[in-house]
């Protein structure tokens, strides 16, 4: 997050489901079943907006959808976990590829310059 300008308001909504289940096939030991109900609960739900006037009658998705909606769903309880899940993979991933960054602050680089030349 430090390095690029992203926006993590949004995270939940733009995780593909493809990258989540095999994340998620490796975590549980290749449990598909499991996998499979997360997903499809997930891609035809039916979501209704609600205003301070009321609830919507008409949705958008369903069963009926011709294309699915990925993401983890905004408020749900699973998306937290699932989003950390997939960081610590993407990170991994990042890191065995040798690509990434150190930081410090300038106090820090100090102290690390003043002890090298003890």
């Amino acid at each position: 997050m430090t390095i690029i300008s992203a926006d993590a308001a949004n995270c939940y909504d733009r995780v593909n489901h493809v990258i989540m289940s095999l994340v998620w096939l490796t975590l549980l030991n290749g449990n598909t079943s499991a996998v499979v109900v997360a997903l499809i609960c997930l891609q035809t739900m039916k979501f209704f907006q609600q205003t301070g006037f009321r609830e919507s009658k008409t949705f958008i998705g369903g069963k009926d959808l011709i294309k699915y909606i990925m993401g983890l769903g905004q408020g749900s309880r699973a998306a937290p976990p699932s989003w950390i899940q997939l960081s610590s993979v993407l990170i991994n991933v990042y890191k065995q590829l040798g690509l990434g960054c150190y930081m410090t602050d300038m106090i820090s680089l100090e102290e690390i310059h003043s002890a090298g030349a003890r």
